[in-house]
């Protein structure tokens, strides 16, 4: 049950179907008690009587296949409905509602058939049907393909019909316009709980309240109430006159004067509210009232002048109220003779097909809008902004808003791209055009192509510049251009324009050539060729220098192509781009450069910055950044843990093992699979799984775990989740510190697609050495010294502070210690063995290669000769001789 609210009136032009005698006179699909009460009524407007026995009423909405399922379906009864009689069905037996709960009922009505299955949906758009020997039958989908058109239709006529709507521009189609009827609704934001034609048979469906059967509320108006099986009330009507009809844009407030009338007096006041279709020509407020007892009320219209020449123009001035027949009047506003200044002259929209931005990539980024100055002045575009279909802009800036200091010279053109464009003037790239991206930075214009949008260009007090409509796009990949250059007049295809048939020319007329001469260049000089990042705040100064002084104020604005590394000084603090003031008759302005030391190790660096003015073509020039005490590199980052468990129990353990911070900036987590896990080895791009490093920063020492994004064993809370760490035992994990080429490897968990050596186990470091190398066949069980297999049951149950945890890591150093064994002997049961090693040795004794006994002291022994005089009795005995100290074998 929905919450009550106003009654709100809505017409349709047109009622039933051709010579239709029977006609569906009022419905109600929702009550405020819970749905007891709906019900229909039919009326005969004919002379004759009428047998209802071949009638269905048939409601039509949603259901699992979409638009168009038959929700609802009553075969009428062999019943003679005599001439300007009703017929009433209700799903209960008698309607008595008390909706005000004050222990009277306020609605009484004896249904002619009671106890129907009505069970009317009222939450989204419905059609009602009253049809002719239908063969149908429920949940049918009569609309197959969802387009709003029956593809079905189940019967010989259709009598009658009525949409309840609740949106009209989404949601579930509907149906009545179509078949002859009427659409009626919304109201407010519900579907109609009840409609009605005003007047038994009428022309025209009102909607009344969802509770306007409360009878006694004296602000509900009497013809907005339910009279089933009774005769319907006539509406209200209303009328509007302007005076003057015809106006200027010039004349200002109260340019015309509208009348609203009704025919008859209340006894309550009636809110009349007030609407115009173009608010951009005229206003004529919001609501006026008239008063109780009175039958009339005016209102003043204002006029609009835009400052742009757009002929005449038809504005429709509406009003309606509640219980009331709106009204229309046209009112013609003339233009005062404005001059264009700006125009639209090319845009680039819908689904693009080519790379209108060069930047290598055909997206929605390639989307543009050109506009040239067609005046013999300059024109300072700041703070002006384009906007997309006015009302459904994503922020008061539109699609795009111009920076504070765009100046568009006379007979030149400036681009909005969507995005994918350094800004500023481009030698030979769109002309001499100036481009931006949009500066909503989200590398789209939203300029779709199903031919509803439209584009307007505004100013910075909001007054309309140039408009457009765009219609559906010529073709795939070809821009819509004005017919004839920079004449405001018909759009047509950009071949069909251009002499050489191209698609599209951003920044340049149809036949390719500059809309005007932009030679002048910035250029830009520096108090110091080379800076250390560890200098800090001022450590250059950046100077932009015009060829000859500036005529009149001059913004520069000064980019850093690499804000991680250098910042432009605003006063304040250090910004990627900040803009300065050439004065008139100066030709420079200076900028304060600050290094920034990001504590990364990335050497010596060349920072562009690039400088960008109206007008003039962009300057560019670089300052090298050095990196003298950051020691850390590539290879602090390794692998520290490989963890390859059932299901999707997958992990990986990176650790920067390094001695200060590491941005993973541009770095990436690779998976190569089955008989591809070991083309890193000489692959450039083609990893099967890709994971984006770039927003981790690792500080010195630490530890972070990734994971599959459905693990769940071991219980760790991950560090970062992702569906690429998926591996099986025979898929290689890579880390790159760049694009996808062995020269940017990192660091390797290597394996074979044959030997599955990583399956159902996991390896721990166990210290800083290498442990990969690209030879074909090469993995990780080469390099025992670096890697050592753990069970992942050991894993599972370990705690952090142990190597084993994921999560945990604690580096040993690389061991220089080796051994070699000369001779061993064994005679009557004295084993000897001579050997050399490069440190103290410790030696284990074992028989069954799972359980180890040490024969030396814990402090080791020397090179020479070993002597076991007590062999044990066993068929075999092994020795292993290994670093003193080391961990003792557990297998």
């Amino acid at each position: 049950m929905k919450s009550k609210i106003l009654p709100i009136f809505a017409f349709a032009a047109g009622f039933g179907s051709a010579g239709a005698q029977v006609v569906i006179n009022e419905v109600r699909i929702d009550d405020p008690s819970g749905d007891t009460h709906e019900y229909f009524e039919l009326y005969n407007t004919g002379a004759d009587a009428v047998s209802l026995v071949n009638y269905s009423y048939i409601v039509i909405g949603d259901g699992a296949s979409g638009s168009g399922t038959i929700e609802s379906v009553l075969s009428l009864p062999d019943v003679s409905l005599a001439a300007g009689d009703y017929f009433l069905v209700a799903n209960s037996t008698e309607l008595n509602i008390d909706a005000d709960g004050d222990g009277t009922a306020e609605l009484s009505a004896i249904p002619d058939l009671a106890g129907a299955s009505l069970v009317f949906e009222n939450g989204d758009n419905v059609t009602h049907l009253l049809v002719e020997n239908f063969t149908g039958l429920l949940a049918d989908d009569l609309d197959t393909d969802d387009d709003g058109t029956l593809d079905v239709n189940p019967w010989s006529s259709v009598v009658d019909a009525v949409s309840l709507v609740a949106t009209p521009d989404s949601g579930d189609e509907f149906y009545a316009s179509t078949l002859g009827g009427q659409d009626v609704g919304p109201n407010g934001t519900f579907v109609p709980a009840h409609v009605f034609r005003g007047g038994d048979g009428g022309a025209t469906w009102l909607m009344g309240d969802f509770g306007s059967e409360l009878a006694d509320d004296p602000v509900i108006l009497q013809n907005t109430k339910d009279t089933p099986g009774g005769a319907n009330p006539p509406p209200l009507t209303l009328s509007l006159v302007l005076s003057p009809n015809v106006i200027d844009e010039d004349d200002d407030f109260g340019a015309s004067t509208g009348t609203v009338s009704i025919d008859s007096s209340l006894d309550v006041d009636l809110e009349i509210t007030i609407s115009s279709s173009d608010e951009s020509e005229a206003i004529a407020g919001s609501s006026v009232t008239i008063f109780a007892g009175d039958t009339s009320e005016t209102f003043q219209i204002d006029a609009i002048d835009d400052g742009w020449p757009d002929g005449s123009q038809d504005v429709t001035i509406a009003v309606t109220a509640s219980g009331a027949i709106g009204a229309e009047a046209l009112l013609t506003v003339n233009d005062d003779s404005d001059a264009y200044t700006l125009v639209i002259n090319e845009v680039y929209y819908g689904d693009v097909g080519e790379d209108a931005n060069q930047d290598g990539t055909v997206d929605d980024a390639d989307q543009f809008i050109e506009i040239v100055n067609v005046t013999e002045s300059p024109i300072d575009l700041s703070g002006y902004y384009l906007v997309e279909n006015a009302g459904t802009d994503f922020s008061d800036d539109g699609i795009h808003r111009f920076r504070e200091g765009t100046v568009l010279d006379p007979d030149c053109a400036i681009v909005v791209f969507g995005g994918g464009v350094t800004d500023g003037t481009l030698a030979g790239m769109f002309g001499t055009a100036q481009v931006t991206g949009s500066s909503r930075e989200t590398n789209s214009l939203f300029l779709s192509g199903d031919g509803n949008d439209f584009v307007t260009l505004l100013d910075d007090s909001d007054a309309e510049v140039f408009s457009m409509d765009l219609p559906v796009p010529p073709e795939l990949g070809e821009s819509l251009n004005l017919a004839m250059d920079l004449v405001p007049g018909s759009y047509t295809s950009h071949s069909g324009v251009s002499p050489f048939a191209e698609t599209f020319s951003p920044g340049t007329f149809a036949e390719g050539g500059p809309f005007c001469d932009v030679t002048d260049a910035l250029s830009i000089s520096f108090s110091s060729s080379s800076v250390s990042e560890e200098d800090g705040e001022g450590v250059a100064t950046a100077t932009v220098t015009l060829p000859s002084a500036a005529s009149s104020d001059v913004t520069v604005t000064l980019f850093s192509g690499n804000p991680s590394k250098l910042l432009v000084n605003d006063g304040f603090e250090g910004l990627a781009e900040v803009s300065g003031v050439i004065s008139a008759g100066s030709s420079q302005v200076s900028f304060p450069l600050d290094a920034v030391n990001n504590s990364t190790a990335d050497g010596t660096i060349d920072v562009e910055l690039v400088a960008l003015a109206s007008n003039y073509l962009n300057g560019n020039g670089s300052l090298e950044i050095t990196d003298p005490s950051d020691t850390s590199s590539a290879a602090d980052i390794v692998f520290t843990q490989y963890y390859e468990g059932s299901s999707n129990n997958k992990h990986v353990e990176i650790t920067n093992i390094g001695s200060s911070t590491i941005s993973l900036d541009g770095w990436s987590l690779t998976r190569w699979s089955n008989d591809t896990t070991e083309d890193w080895k000489t692959a450039t791009g083609g990893a099967g799984g890709v994971y984006d490093l770039s927003e981790i920063t690792l500080e010195a020492g630490q530890t972070i775990v990734i994971s599959n994004s459905s693990a769940v064993v071991p219980e760790i809370v991950s560090d970062y989740q992702t569906g690429i760490v998926n591996h099986n035992g025979n898929d290689s994990l890579v880390i790159y510190s760049g694009p996808i080429d062995p020269a940017n490897i990192v660091d390797v968990l290597s394996f074979t697609e044959t030997g599955n050596e990583g399956a159902d186990t996991s390896y721990v470091r166990l210290n800083s050495g290498t442990g990969w190398n690209t030879n074909a066949g090469s993995n990780i069980t080469d390099f025992a010294s670096v890697w050592a297999a753990v069970d992942l049951e050991t894993v599972e149950n370990a705690a952090t502070g142990d190597t084993n945890y994921l999560g945990f890591y604690a580096e040993s150093a690389v061991s220089d210690y080796s051994v070699s064994i000369s001779s061993i002997s064994n005679v009557a049961g004295t084993v000897t063995i001579d050997f050399s090693a490069t440190g103290l040795s410790d030696v284990y004794r074992s028989t069954d290669l799972q359980t180890w006994t040490i024969q030396a002291s814990d402090e080791g022994i020397s090179s020479g000769t070993y002597v076991d005089e007590a062999p044990l009795d066993a068929d075999e005995t092994y020795y292993l001789i290994q670093e003193a100290g080391a961990d003792a074998p557990t297998s």
